[in-house]
């Protein structure tokens, strides 16, 4: 997709509840195509991955596109690890 749609940048935490800004700025924008950007995040918490991941479903079921980008290596290899598929969660720009 070429950069379109709402952006969001997360956070670089790497422990807690998924991050209350991501929650809010999905609800705002679940109508329209969004990209979440991953260029602060050291670690990725499997928490914070499962609301990636329910979100990218639903926006796929409504024909939309959400996209992680901007993904850092060490990031990149932890979804890698876990099994998280460009069809689960489209992702752009791993180092």
């Amino acid at each position: 997709m070429p950069e379109t749609g709402k952006l969001f940048h997360l956070p670089d935490r790497t422990r807690g509840a998924p991050d209350a800004g991501l929650q809010d700025f999905l609800r705002q924008n679940r109508d329209a195509p969004v990209r979440i950007s991953a260029g602060q995040v050291t670690r990725l918490d499997v928490r914070l991955l499962q609301v990636m991941l329910s979100a990218a479903r639903s926006w796929q079921e409504r024909g939309l596109d959400l996209c992680l980008c901007d993904i850092p290596g060490p990031v990149a290899r932890t979804l890698g690890q876990l099994g998280v598929t460009p069809l689960m969660l489209r992702q752009e720009g791993a180092e």
